[in-house]
């Protein structure tokens, strides 16, 4: 199974997602299998109405920086 079937599967399931209510997607898992490449495949690749997106790239590092959380939000 590929990053594309993997990709598709999973904007299928966002896609089909008829509520307004926020949705939160989870990828975890050990260092170096695609999560950050699937993420944001994922991300670019949704076609819901929203009012706002964002796309945060290492939320670990930048959270346990100075004014990490703040910046997050921002």
């Amino acid at each position: 199974m590929g990053v594309d079937s993997r990709i598709q599967d999973v904007v299928q399931l966002l896609n089909c997602h008829k509520s307004k209510d926020p949705l939160l997607l989870g990828i975890w898992g050990m260092g170096g299998i695609r999560k950050t490449t699937i993420a944001k495949a994922v991300y670019n690749e949704i076609r819901r109405d929203f009012d706002a997106k964002s796309f945060l790239l290492n939320v670990r590092e930048v959270w346990e920086q100075d004014n990490g959380e703040v910046s997050l939000q921002q």
